[in-house]
């Protein structure tokens, strides 16, 4: 069982972004990263994932958090309005799903960090690994009868900055573009590039994460300029997937 923040020891951390497409490669409105059946009814696919890997350690009392490098997967561009590949093509979306699965298995009970990715990454995910008959090992471990990703109120698994800032629903939880905006990120949503936005999404995701372990008291600020100076500087160490091409 992996160690909560106040715990001695140590765990993989993964800062996660899912960026869908539309059947005509447009991107959606930001307020339907909120709606991964909405998204899915409509047709979209995964344009890319972004994900920053690292390492979350309490050593000595003091919690350490590193982020090591921007990891992008990415796939082609539609070959068509309805996103389908040519008769005989493998589907490079389903590619990009294998990947994604075998390297989050390299992972050792990592904790998901998302941006309303309770409501949307995570879901949406599940739906075109559904779509392609593909295993999602790493995300349906168990704790019991509890599918620990999935579990809304157990952020030492799935820490949604979306929903625990917000109060797990007390009130309306800000997405990714306005928490960017709030502390004066900037803009995510400039590009037209799936695999841009993915990597530019995964470090604010990584930037906000270590924000919010500062206000819940469990970084202090030297730990915090540390490790956020790390994240502007981390290298994107991945090239854009090409589907097996």
């Amino acid at each position: 069982m992996p160690s909560g923040f106040d715990d001695a020891g140590g765990r993989d951390l993964v800062a996660l972004r899912v960026v869908p497409v539309l059947p005509d490669g447009a991107a959606p409105d930001p307020v339907r990263l909120r709606d991964a059946g909405w998204l899915v009814r409509r047709g979209a696919r995964i344009g890319a994932v972004g994900f920053a890997a690292g390492s979350l350690v309490r050593d000595d009392a003091a919690l350490r958090v590193r982020f090591n490098a921007v990891e992008v997967l990415a796939v082609p561009r539609p070959r068509d309005r309805s996103g389908a590949c040519a008769e005989g093509d493998a589907d490079p979306e389903a590619a990009l799903v294998g990947a994604l699965a075998d390297r989050l298995l390299r992972l050792s009970s990592p904790l998901v960090v998302t941006c309303g990715g309770r409501g949307f990454d995570l879901p949406f995910l599940r739906y075109r690994a559904l779509a392609h008959g593909r295993p999602l090992a790493a995300l349906h471990r168990g704790a019991g009868r509890r599918l620990v990703y999935f579990d809304r109120f157990d952020p030492d698994w799935h820490f949604d900055l979306a929903d625990v800032l917000a109060g797990h629903g007390a009130s309306r939880p800000l997405g990714l573009e306005d928490l960017c905006a709030l502390v004066g990120l900037g803009r995510l949503m400039g590009t037209a590039d799936p695999a841009a936005a993915a990597r530019r999404g995964a470090r604010a995701i990584a930037l906000l994460f270590l924000g919010t372990l500062r206000v819940m008291d469990r970084l202090d600020a030297d730990e915090l300029r540390r490790a956020a100076d790390r994240v502007a500087e981390m290298p994107d160490d991945a090239v854009p997937y090409d589907g097996g091409a």
